[in-house]
C-alpha cells in the first residue's frame, strides 16, 4: 500500500460519511442543523483529499490549482470541529473556529505564493490542521461524560493525530533530518493514522447524532405522556365537579315532570332539559371509560350478567334519550343463559349503540335492540332506519374522534363507536357493520359467553 492509495482511501471515507449523513438527514424526522453542517464537512474534505490523490495526474499547468485540494481539507476538518462543538453546546466557539481558519488560511495561501517549492505550504498545512485536532482532542476529553468512553477514545486518537502532525511542521520548520527514516515513511505512518482517526471521528459523530435524535424523542414522549396524564386529571377532576349538578338537574326535571303533567306546553321543556343533562352524563361516562381502558393498570372486571336485564336497562336508558323513537327490544323466548363479561363496560357499549341509532335516525322511526345466541357467542344487534352509512365511511367511523359526513348535523365527539369496539375486543369479541345509504345501519356485536379467558391489556 502507498501513500497515495491511503490518501484515495481517506477520500472514499469522507465521502462514504457524507452520503451517510446526508441519507440521515433525509430520512430523520427532525431537523438536526449540526448533522447537516457535518455533512458538509466531510463532503469538502472528501473532496480536498480527491484532488490531493490526483494532483500527480494534472498537468504542469493546473499545478497551482492543485494546492485548493489542501486548502479543502484544512477547511473541512474545521468544519467538523465547528460541528461538534454545535453538538456539546459550544456554538459560541463557531465565530472563534471560523476566525482562526480565515487566518490560517491566510498564511497557508502566502505560504503557497511565497514558496514555488510546497515546502512552506506543507509546514503550514500540518501545523494548522495539527493545531485543530489538538483543540479537538481537548473538547473531547473536556466533554468526556456526554459519551465517556467514545469521546475518551476520541480524545486519545485526535491527540495522536494532532502531536504528529505537528511533530512534522516543526521537522520541516527546522529542517530535521529524520535519519533513519524518510519522509514517506512519516507520511505512511500520519495516513495511516489519520484514515483510523476519521473512521473514529465520524462514526462517533454519527453515534452522538444517534444519542441526540433518541434524547430528543425521549423529551418528547415525556412531555406527552405528562400531557396525557394531565388531559385524564382534568376529565376526571371535570367529570367529578359536573356529575353532582348533572344529577340535581335531572331530578328537578323528573320532579317538574310530575308537577306539570298537566302543562302540554311546558313538559317538552323539561323533557329537552332531562335529555340534555342525560346526554352530558353520557359524554363524560364515555370519556372516563376511555382513559380508564387506556390506562396501563386496567382489567375487566368479570361477574355473570343477566342478559336480559341488561337488555331491559338499555332500553329503557334509551327511551330517556329520546321520546320521538320507538325503541323495540327482540329477545327469544327461552330464557337467556348468563353471560360472563364486564356489565359496566356492557351497558355502556348498547348505550352507545343505542345513542348512536337515535342520533341519526329521523324523528318518528324505530330503533330495534335484538339479542340471540350463536354458538358460544352472544350476539346483540341494533338497527336503525336512518340515511345509512356510505361504503368509504364505515371503516373510519370506529376510529376515535372521526364522525362521518351525516355527523356534521349532530352533536357528539366521535367517542361512543370506538368505545363500542374497544369493549368488545376487551371481551375477546368484534363488532361490524352492515349498512346501504337509504336503508339505515344495524351494528352487530358477537361477545363471547365466557370472558375469562381473554386478554385485559391494551
Amino acid at each position: 500500500m502507498d501513500i497515495r492509495t491511503l490518501i484515495f482511501g481517506i477520500a472514499l471515507l469522507n465521502l462514504s460519511f457524507a452520503l451517510i449523513a446526508w441519507l440521515y438527514v433525509r430520512t430523520s424526522d427532525q431537523h438536526i442543523p449540526d448533522l447537516a453542517v457535518w455533512q458538509r464537512a466531510k463532503l469538502v474534505c472528501g473532496m480536498g483529499y480527491l484532488l490531493g490523490w490526483a494532483r500527480p495526474l494534472l498537468p504542469e499547468a493546473l499545478m497551482p490549482w492543485a494546492h485548493i485540494g489542501n486548502a479543502m481539507q484544512i477547511i473541512g476538518i474545521a468544519m467538523e470541529f465547528g460541528a461538534y462543538v454545535g453538538f456539546l453546546g459550544l456554538r459560541h466557539w463557531r465565530p472563534r473556529i471560523a476566525l482562526a481558519l480565515v487566518i490560517g488560511l491566510f498564511f497557508f495561501a502566502l505560504a503557497v505564493v511565497l514558496d514555488k517549492t510546497s515546502h512552506a505550504m506543507i509546514i503550514s498545512g500540518t501545523g494548522i490542521a495539527g493545531l485543530i485536532y489538538a483543540c479537538m482532542a481537548w473538547v473531547f476529553w473536556r466533554h468526556r461524560l456526554r459519551a465517556p468512553q467514545l469521546m475518551k477514545v476520541m480524545a486519545t486518537l485526535d491527540a495522536v493525530v494532532a502531536s504528529l502532525l505537528i511533530f512534522k511542521a516543526l521537522q520541516g520548520l527546522l529542517f530535521v533530518n529524520m535519519v533513519p527514516y524518510s519522509a514517506t515513511a512519516i507520511n505512511m505512518v500520519l495516513y495511516v493514522t489519520a484514515f483510523i482517526v476519521m473512521c473514529c471521528n465520524g462514526f462517533g459523530f454519527l453515534l452522538l447524532a444517534k444519542q441526540d435524535d433518541d434524547r430528543r424523542l425521549r423529551l418528547a414522549l415525556d412531555e406527552l405522556t405528562q400531557s396525557d396524564a394531565q388531559q385524564r386529571q382534568f376529565i376526571a377532576m371535570l367529570s367529578h365537579e359536573v356529575r353532582s349538578p348533572l344529577a340535581v338537574i335531572d331530578a328537578t326535571a323528573q320532579v317538574l315532570e310530575q308537577r306539570l303533567h298537566n302543562s302540554a306546553a311546558l313538559l317538552p321543556l323539561v323533557a329537552r332539559v332531562r335529555r340534555g343533562a342525560i346526554r352530558l352524563a353520557y359524554f363524560f361516562e364515555n370519556s372516563i371509560t376511555q382513559d380508564r381502558i387506556n390506562s396501563g393498570n386496567f382489567s375487566l372486571q368479570v361477574c355473570e350478567v343477566d342478559i336480559a336485564k341488561m337488555l331491559h336497562w338499555a332500553k329503557e336508558s334509551a327511551e330517556q334519550l329520546s321520546s320521538e323513537h320507538q325503541i323495540v327490544l327482540n329477545m327469544p323466548q327461552s330464557p337467556l343463559p348468563v353471560l360472563m363479561g364486564d356489565p359496566t363496560l356492557l351497558r355502556m357499549l348498547l348505550t352507545n349503540l343505542l345513542a348512536n341509532a337515535i342520533k341519526y335516525s329521523p324523528a318518528h322511526t324505530q330503533v330495534t335492540l335484538s339479542v340471540s345466541l350463536v354458538k358460544d357467542l352472544c350476539r346483540m344487534e341494533v338497527t336503525d332506519e336512518g340515511a345509512g352509512i356510505p361504503l368509504h365511511e364505515q371503516e373510519m367511523i370506529f376510529k376515535k374522534y372521526t364522525r362521518g359526513a351525516a355527523a356534521e348535523r349532530t352533536s357528539g365527539a366521535g367517542l361512543g363507536l370506538a368505545l363500542v369496539e374497544r369493549v368488545a375486543a376487551l371481551h375477546g369479541g368484534a363488532v361490524r357493520l352492515q349498512s346501504q345509504p337509504g336503508d339505515g345501519a344495524r351494528f352487530i356485536v358477537d361477545i363471547p359467553m365466557n370472558a375469562l379467558g381473554t386478554r385485559h391489556d391494551n
